[in-house]
């Protein structure tokens, strides 16, 4: 039961996003997700907000780049600026792409490090403070099983996903004694048995 709690998803439009967002909202929790806004995907997120709408459930869907760090913070400034708080930050969004190391450009590097895992530190970056404020929370980052087995896809993508683990420990080490409780959950989506 997680009513009178209000919940960030970053990347919640599909996939494990989208069932983590409507796990939460089902729980009680006013469940804000970020999505890129792309035309391919409207049509399935307006059917799943209408669902989760139509059970009661408090939802907000919110066109957001998960890369630009000042866009995380002015979401979260207004998340809490209308609810009060913030109990819980999932970092999801990521983005892989099958090919070589030898042949991965510097630019392709830089990009996936930036989705997969800059991404989660301005989400953690952005919370904290108000976490800190009431000696409490909760993070969420979304590995990969790529950590463990390298993966099916790219080499900026397990290593980014592997950095997200060293980022959890940090944030245990550090936030744990203020209230502020990280996990990192890897999964396989053959071995989960989720079809997308």
């Amino acid at each position: 039961d997680l009513t009178g709690m209000v919940a960030l998803v970053l990347g919640g439009s599909r996939g494990i996003g989208a069932a983590i967002a409507a796990a939460f909202a089902r729980a009680g929790a006013t469940t804000w997700f970020t999505h890129t806004g792309h035309p391919q995907y409207a049509d399935r997120l307006a059917q799943t907000l209408d669902a989760l709408r139509a059970e009661s459930c408090q939802v907000e869907a919110v066109v957001a780049d998960a890369c630009q760090g000042e866009a995380t913070s002015a979401l979260v400034e207004q998340i809490v600026r209308q609810h009060g708080r913030l109990d819980v930050l999932v970092a999801n969004v990521g983005q892989n792409q099958v090919r070589s190391a030898e042949t991965t450009t510097t630019q392709a590097w830089q990009q996936f490090i930036d989705v997969n895992l800059s991404s989660a530190f301005y989400g953690v970056r952005a919370v904290l403070p108000t976490m800190l404020d009431v000696h409490n929370g909760r993070i969420l980052l979304i590995g990969s099983s790529a950590v463990y087995d390298g993966g099916g896809g790219a080499i900026d993508y397990a290593a980014a996903k592997a950095g997200l683990v060293g980022m959890m420990r940090y944030l245990a080490r550090n936030y744990a004694r203020h209230g502020i409780r990280t996990n990192v959950i890897h999964g396989s989506l053959k071995l989960a048995g989720v079809t997308l």
